[in-house]
């Protein structure tokens, strides 16, 4: 279940979170610290019911890197995570060929960190797929994965 304060940094980033006014997200279990990230991919699609955005959850423990990178995508694509303290962190184009790269570099809480996939800048929504890696790994703001870490908003 969200937390009332990503709730409202959600809403206040002016993104729409599941259909019919529910948040459902799936969790990612990405158990190893320092293993290889965990690879998956999201579909956006326009038809009824529609899936944009799309909503993950990251766990994450407090002090470690958190590196979420798209590696492919068919559209303009934009990631924004929500730590369970409410910090947001969004990114469209930092990562290779324009795609986003988020890096939080010393995670503010323990939990599970929420991962909103949409078109970037609220294109209209249209059928596309994105391919991304989230991998934690410690040694907080210290660990290359997380240099430079993308500035909470």
């Amino acid at each position: 279940m969200l937390k009332l304060a990503t709730i409202g940094a959600i809403a206040v980033s002016g993104l729409l979170v599941g259909t019919g006014g529910s948040a459902r997200a799936q969790v990612l279990n990405d158990p190893l610290v320092n293993g290889p990230p965990l690879t998956t991919s999201a579909l956006l699609a326009a038809a009824v019911p529609f899936s944009n955005p799309s909503v993950f959850g990251l766990r994450a423990s407090l002090g470690e890197c958190v590196r979420v990178e798209a590696t492919s995508a068919t559209f303009d694509t934009e990631f924004t995570i929500v730590a369970p303290d409410g910090t947001v962190y969004r990114d469209n184009n930092g990562g290779p060929g324009s795609l986003p790269l988020v890096k939080i570099g010393g995670a503010p809480d323990n939990g599970v960190y929420t991962l909103v996939i949409n078109h970037f800048n609220g294109f209209p929504i249209a059928n596309g797929t994105v391919t991304f890696t989230y991998g934690r790994f410690t040694g907080g703001a210290g660990n290359a994965n997380c240099q430079p870490p993308t500035p909470p908003l």
